[in-house]
């Protein structure tokens, strides 16, 4: 008659691969999240010394915000872009790097 039948197993595999694809592009997006967090749990403090300063940084959504630390949260100087080609231990080298580069800008 006029039931078409249908696959609930298919439907939910197509489901669950459109749902992983979303899930994949966002667990791209959000492992510096997981790094920094994991970072955290293991005692360790998300900041450099520069001279006499101290510089934190926290995950956005793009990669890390970078500046010094009030009673109000974190004084954003700059942010720096995450490169998800490399590891979170490389991307955290070139954060140093690039925050030296402020830095010493900053105070000529």
């Amino acid at each position: 008659m006029g039931y078409k039948h249908r696959n609930p197993l298919q439907q939910n595999s197509n489901k669950l691969r459109k749902r992983n694809k979303r899930n994949n592009q966002m667990d791209e997006n959000m492992t510096h999240k997981t790094e920094y967090e994991e970072m955290i749990n293991e005692g360790i403090i998300p900041c450099f010394e520069i001279n006499t300063a101290v510089i934190y940084f926290e995950p956005t959504d793009k990669g890390f915000a970078v500046g010094t630390a009030c009673n109000v949260g974190l004084l954003k100087d700059f942010e720096y872009i995450y490169d998800n080609d490399f590891s979170f231990d490389e991307n955290l080298n070139g954060l140093h790097e690039q925050i030296i580069d402020y830095y010493e800008e900053a105070e000529v």
